[in-house]
């Protein structure tokens, strides 16, 4: 019954988009599943029904959800930084030989978060 539907997968996955695409999900939502293994108890249910279960499983991704928002901030605020250490530096244009700082409006998207 689902042969042609196979097929068509089987042709996608070995295309060239196909194998591009495999080794990025290795690299990100494969890597997600084995940190909520190893660091946050999906290897066995600590609980016995299906409502404790899907707690336990909502609990992991809301601590994962976490450590990403924290690390986004963190890279946020050192970017930040680091930009504003750099509009201080007077750039001089090699095209039209005139001091200039940088265009904070450039940035104004870093500080919306």
């Amino acid at each position: 019954i689902w042969e042609v539907d196979k097929e068509k997968a089987n042709e996608i996955r070995l295309s060239h988009w196909g194998k591009k695409v495999y080794a990025r999900r290795k690299q990100t939502i494969e890597r997600s599943f084995a940190d909520a293994k190893q660091h946050h108890g999906h290897r066995y249910a600590r609980f016995r029904g299906r409502a404790q279960v899907q707690m336990q499983c909502l609990l992991a991704a809301t601590a994962q959800n976490i450590k990403k928002i924290a690390i986004k901030l963190f890279l946020l605020r050192f970017f930040r930084l680091f930009f504003n250490l750099f509009n201080k530096i007077q750039i001089k244009n090699p095209i039209y030989g005139l001091n200039k700082k940088i265009n904070p409006e450039l940035y104004r998207g870093l500080s919306s978060i």
